[in-house]
């Protein structure tokens, strides 16, 4: 059999429910002329004469322009010959005539949802996602065909990302959990949702909305989760709880009132104490995020406690030797032992 055969075939059966015992399935026009013309093109598409058959369903849609079934099938062929522009608007308007008609809002799902895997598969996410959009918005899809307007806002929100239109990316998510019992429905999905809406509100510079989304999505995940997007979002997670502990430091340091700047910068590193653990559970799994190791060694810093940010900032060297932030990075390890080495001596002078 012939790949075009089998291609047919294929379209054919999709296409059978509708004129193989058409009237237990679809209901008959109005006029015996349009049934006949119905009939006869549905042998003609049999026949594989797409051009005879979409003649016919014309005919009986300028006839009978609220029957429904006509557009439907005349779709199915316009779909068959790749003319998938025309058979969309073709089950827009089937879908215009009669809302709740299910083998045209099936159809439209599925071509839809073809056309978006194809734009996917293409590396063209801009695209996808306009497809996967157009199914999400398909009238009471939410409620008549609750799963698959889960997945279609979904994947709107997964392709919106993937063309970093981080604004689309977020209103998808946003649309799809605040849909009733999805947490029942589709766990997966749902977790997942969490840490794209952080992500999405990361890129959009929204830090503290971020971390709400981010912190929900490792609470559902549970603390020891090796899921593998776990160590990015532990990672902005403490990103951000760091970006607030500078600028609580940053304070400190304009505060001329403040005798022990040091002993306070202490009990502010304290309070961030979340950091630290974050950031060992993210390189646990990601060695590979330079990032994470530069927050590290400056917490300890900020924290007081040279040993270990010695000890990170040197990892942070050795992890990353082509840096173009290496000079900084061995700047600051020579800042610390300097400190380190007064530190001692002034413990053995007070001990002597």
């Amino acid at each position: 059999m012939s790949k075009k055969t089998i291609v047919w075939s294929v379209v054919l059966s999709v296409l059978a429910f509708a004129w193989l015992g058409a009237q237990e399935r679809l209901p008959p026009p109005a006029t015996k002329t349009s049934q006949e013309k119905m009939e006869k093109a549905e042998q003609a598409m049999r026949r594989k004469d797409t051009k005879t058959a979409l003649a016919l369903y014309r005919e009986v849609m300028q006839a009978e322009p609220d029957y429904a079934p006509a557009y439907l099938l005349a779709a199915g062929a316009h779909r068959l010959i790749r003319d998938n522009d025309q058979a969309l608007a073709l089950l827009e308007k089937a879908l215009q005539i009669q809302p709740e008609f299910g083998p045209a809002l099936a159809e439209s799902i599925d071509l839809l949802n073809s056309l978006a895997h194809e734009m996917s598969a293409q590396n063209q996410p801009d695209k996808a996602l306009v497809y996967y959009a157009r199914i999400a918005d398909l009238p009471g899809l939410e409620k008549s065909r609750k799963a698959a307007f889960i997945e279609a806002v979904y994947n709107t929100g997964i392709s919106a990302f993937q063309a970093q239109r981080y604004e689309k990316s977020a209103e998808a998510f946003r649309r799809m959990l605040v849909i009733p019992n999805i947490e029942n429905e589709t766990r997966q999905q749902y977790v997942l949702a969490h840490y794209m809406m952080g992500v999405d509100l990361d890129m959009l510079r929204q830090p503290d909305e971020s971390s709400v989304y981010l912190r929900k999505y490792l609470e559902l995940m549970g603390p020891e989760s090796a899921d593998s997007f776990a160590p990015v979002a532990r990672f902005l997670v403490a990103q951000h709880e760091y970006a607030l502990l500078e600028k609580e430091v940053a304070r400190l340091k304009s505060d001329t009132s403040i005798t022990d700047l040091k002993a306070r910068t202490r009990e502010l590193a304290q309070a961030h104490g979340v950091i630290p653990e974050l950031i060992q559970k993210a390189i646990a799994a990601r060695p590979d995020i330079e990032d994470a190791y530069v927050i590290l060694s400056n917490y300890y810093y900020y924290a007081r406690d040279l040993e270990r940010a010695i000890a990170a900032c040197q990892a942070l060297i050795e992890k990353f030797p082509n840096s173009p932030s290496l000079d900084v990075y061995r700047n600051f390890l020579k800042k610390m032992g300097d400190e380190k080495q007064g530190r001692a001596a002034e413990g053995e002078k007070k001990a002597a």
